[in-house]
């Protein structure tokens, strides 16, 4: 099998069965009476949820329908359509291994809905499983200004979100015992920065993180937690 990456835009693997008789075929084998084989194919994404940003997988299988055995040496394409995309359109295109499998990585941004196609023609009858989903989280940074501060003094906090998300709400938060509790808000400006701030009036160690709300395709963003010491 050959990989390929293409930018995009744990599941459980969607089965679409094409099982196209051939006297139903019109293309030239099917006319001189050759049998063309009816296929199953199958799509199985590595994950249905990432951060903007990061690297997944697309997985296929291509068998053939009356014996479940793989087809190898076959060109299964990959199809995408993005979140406010009219439709979908061919991002890249993988080779069948002997088992019949195939596999491309992918980087969506935003919501981003896949499929496998195996145009038929030749000897196989042509194959499309369903359609399946990544859900992508906003990528946002966290950065405190100071992780030393006396009461009455304020902690600042700082980043970027990707995809850049102007006007979108983020919060400022504080991990506790019973759970986290919301310091202050904000909003996203042009090129996806923010900054919040809050004056700290305990001690302690403040356990802070920031999250941007979902919005255009994206789901809720969550940075990673900083500490902060305050005296």
């Amino acid at each position: 099998m050959r990989s390929m990456s293409a930018l995009g835009a744990a599941g459980l693997s969607a089965l679409l069965l094409c099982t196209t008789p051939a006297w139903a075929e019109t293309g030239s084998t099917a006319a001189r009476g050759v049998p063309v084989v009816a296929t199953t194919c199958t799509i199985t994404p590595a994950t249905t949820r990432i951060v903007a940003g990061e690297f997944t997988k697309i997985a296929g299988t291509l068998t053939a329908t009356v014996d479940g055995s793989g087809l190898p040496g076959r060109t299964l394409r990959l199809y995408a359509q993005a979140y406010g995309e009219d439709s979908p359109s061919l991002i890249a295109s993988d080779q069948t291994g002997a088992a019949g499998d195939a596999e491309l990585g992918v980087i969506p941004v935003n919501r981003t809905r896949y499929y496998w196609l195996l145009p038929g023609g030749g000897s196989d009858a042509r194959c499309q499983t369903n359609t399946v989903a990544v859900d992508v989280a906003t990528k946002i940074g966290a950065n405190v200004a100071d992780s030393t501060l006396n009461t009455g003094q304020t902690l600042t906090v700082s980043g970027k979100t990707y995809p850049a998300k102007k006007g979108a709400r983020v919060g400022l938060w504080r991990r506790t015992a019973s759970g986290p509790v919301l310091l202050a808000s904000t909003r996203v400006q042009d090129g996806g920065r923010y900054l919040v701030a809050k004056v700290v009036r305990a001690g302690g160690s403040w356990r802070v993180f920031t999250k941007v709300a979902a919005r255009t395709g994206n789901l809720v963003g969550t940075s990673v937690t900083r500490t902060v010491t305050v005296s």
